[in-house]
């Protein structure tokens, strides 16, 4: 893991390299129910059934899951960690949408059409 990218309600995400293209991905790791600090508590059964359908899907316009993996071990840099489901999926550089919608609060249609 490369860096630190952000958070939400249900995981957290870091940038990774995927060791067989080089390319950069974007690996969201979410933390067991039990042991979260997040805000919303998911099972992983439905985290990994809810993305193995997105898994399926591909689009231009879409961020697109690379690989699922269930139950792998995260480590933190304190030498502890957990077992985890993440999900990889594309690294989209630039930043988040909601970040650009919270800082200019609405689109005009041009650059709508520019993000949906």
């Amino acid at each position: 893991m490369l860096q630190y990218l952000g958070k939400g309600g249900t995981a957290k995400v870091k940038l990774g390299l995927n060791t067989l293209n080089n390319e950069l991905v974007a690996l969201k790791i979410f933390r067991p129910a039990d042991e979260s600090s997040m805000k919303i508590k998911v099972k992983p059964e439905r985290i990994t059934a809810e993305f193995k359908l997105i898994e399926h899907l591909h689009h231009p316009n879409m961020v697109n899951v690379i690989e699922i993996l269930e139950n792998c071990k995260y480590e933190k840099k304190n030498g502890s960690g957990y077992h985890t489901t993440t999900i990889v999926l594309e690294f989209c550089a630039g930043g988040e949408t909601f970040d650009y919608i919270s800082n200019f609060s609405n689109f005009t249609e041009e650059v709508a059409r520019t993000y949906f």
